[in-house]
């Protein structure tokens, strides 16, 4: 769990944050599909690499990362289809940082557009503060729930390090279609409600888009 109001006194801001994560391992029977697999998380600090032509520590520190968390979660690196990431922008800093996660993610994906292909949550939100790395997991469980794609989640905001987590699909994913209604889209009240896996014991057709119990 984590919450943080970044902006306090102010409220109503864009960057307030919570999130609530209820973790169960793949041995443990809960009735339900799961929303998403989480990898373990991994950590690469710049100063444990030697500078290489071309290959800059952080970049290395990078990648090195990148894939752990995809082996982690038992996914090649060369699988993961989108990027959620705290970069920011209007900064040389940010700009730096997405660039170094642009050169890191190059050589194994060599198409992978950074802009097209990801999301830079602290860029449209601010500064999220403490809530930065669980809302970024969450919202990459939405993503890889509903596209049915491995998401990598790139935490960039400790100097000279690296932080990555892959979150997996489950087998049955929910793809959305836009074309329908979405149930958290109507109204506040709903916008809060927890959001578990559906259970197996019913007909997920009768659901609405968004909708669990």
């Amino acid at each position: 769990m984590n919450w943080d109001v970044p902006e306090f006194p102010l409220d109503k801001q864009m960057s307030e944050n919570f999130a609530l994560l209820i973790l169960a391992g793949p041995n443990f029977d809960t009735e339900r599909e799961p929303l998403a697999w989480i990898g373990r998380p991994v950590t690469r600090r710049a100063e444990d690499f030697e500078i290489q032509p071309g290959q800059p520590r952080l970049v290395q520190a990078w990648r090195s990362a990148m894939e752990a968390a995809a082996s982690n979660a038992g996914r090649p690196l060369t699988e993961i289809g989108y990027l959620i990431h705290d970069a920011g922008k209007a900064s040389d800093v940010a700009g730096k940082r997405l660039a170094t996660l642009g050169q890191a993610l190059g050589e194994p994906l060599p198409e992978f557009d950074i802009l097209k292909q990801g999301f830079n949550n602290t860029a449209l939100m601010g500064d999220t503060g403490a809530g930065t790395a669980l809302t970024n997991v969450a919202l990459a469980i939405a993503y890889a729930h509903h596209k049915g794609t491995p998401v990598l989640v790139a935490g960039t905001a400790e100097k000279d390090t690296a932080a990555a987590v892959v979150v997996t699909p489950p087998a049955r994913a929910r793809e959305i279609d836009p074309s329908k209604d979405w149930f958290r889209a109507r109204g506040v009240e709903n916008t809060y409600l927890p959001w578990w896996g559906l259970r197996r014991d019913v007909d997920w057709g009768r659901y609405m888009q968004g909708f669990s119990e």
